[in-house]
């Protein structure tokens, strides 16, 4: 795909011709695909404010991307023999002894640990939020079901661990090896704003749904101004410090396709065994898996806030999506919606 053709892309997205049932596209978008020789990256609308245009080096909060980008730090953990995917966390998590619950099945969502609560009605900080999810009635482990709470815990386990903490493991397994800058926040300018308020958890609260608030305790302080720089996911945010396994990353569009590129490579990093990368791929663990539109599989991750992650293993190819979808006052497409549509166009 040509510059000038991925540019088209970008600016067909923030347009909302596309858009049906009265939703509304997102205020800007960094778009990024590559391969083995060649990086392509197309920017379009503006970063919530007009007078602040999309740039190629801006920060996206990339929500649950920060999923993909905690695998890739297990991967670095299971090869250097730190992690083991089959041994039960309960020497690192006393508060989830005897459930049998592995690093592997906190990975594939399959654990058993509710999808959300709103940790911090309960307490706030590490400790406070694996006493919280201890106390949660359970699901049926082996079965799929997206956790939050799976990827919080796992983040937990990581830190007791190594000693070291999420931003530290990310520095070490991501950003030296690759040579880029994921970072936690807060971060300062060029940023895009991620929401413009609290209006989604709010009425998550409001209505219960889609999971009925279990924890007692009274509602956060809403905000009514706009995430910028800052976490927009509540748990991270208010419980975690704006520091979590499944959420809290900023990200530039260059910076996701080198990981893309790197977890795509047939020569992946030296400090990933190829056996570990192969068993995270085929399982798979962390990642979500769907066919384009070409016959090839897609490992990916979207994010709530419109931001999106994938690559075709042994290819070199990469593709890289960040939008802020929420920045509208009307109910914007899904990021599901977005991806769909980038992938369609550039994924031929």
């Amino acid at each position: 795909m040509s510059a000038t053709e991925l540019q088209a892309v970008a600016d067909d997205l923030i347009d909302p011709a596309w858009c049906s049932d009265g939703l509304t596209p997102p205020a800007g978008v960094a778009l990024g695909v590559a391969d083995a020789a060649l990086v392509c990256i197309a920017v379009a609308g503006h970063r919530g404010t007009p007078d602040r245009p999309v740039t190629a080096d801006t920060r996206w909060d990339v929500a649950s991307v920060t999923k993909l980008v905690t695998t890739t730090v297990c991967i670095g953990l299971v090869s250097a023999g730190t992690l083991d995917l089959d041994r039960p966390v309960d020497q690192w998590l006393p508060e989830l002894a005897g459930l049998g619950i592995t690093a592997e099945s906190l990975l594939q969502h399959r654990s058993g640990l509710l999808p959300w609560q709103p940790l911090d009605l309960a307490g706030t900080g590490a400790d406070a939020a694996m006493a919280t999810v201890a106390s949660l009635p359970m699901g049926t482990p082996g079965e799929f079901a997206y956790s939050d709470l799976g990827m919080i815990s796992l983040g937990v386990l990581l830190t007791r661990l190594t000693g070291r903490t999420l931003p530290e493991l990310v520095q070490e397994w991501i950003n030296e090896p690759l040579e880029v800058d994921l970072r936690y926040g807060p971060v300062d300018e060029p940023v895009a704003d991620s929401a413009p308020d609290d209006r989604v958890e709010r009425r998550m609260f409001d209505t219960g749904q889609p999971y009925p608030i279990l924890l007692d305790g009274p509602a956060p302080r809403w905000r009514d101004t706009p995430y910028r720089g800052e976490v927009h996911d509540g748990n991270a945010r208010r419980t975690l410090g704006g520091i979590s396994a499944h959420a809290g990353i900023f990200a530039t569009v260059p910076d996701l396709l080198a990981v893309g590129r790197a977890l795509a490579d047939p020569a992946p990093p030296a400090s990933w065994r190829p056996e570990v990368l192969h068993r995270f791929l085929t399982k798979p663990l962390g990642f979500r898996t769907r066919q384009l539109a070409d016959g090839t599989q897609l490992h990916h991750h979207p994010g709530f806030t419109g931001c999106a992650l994938g690559f075709v293993a042994g290819s070199d190819r990469a593709y890289a999506q960040c939008a802020n979808r929420w920045m509208t006052e009307a109910e914007p497409v899904s990021t599901e919606q977005l991806w769909s549509r980038f992938l369609q166009e550039v994924a031929r």
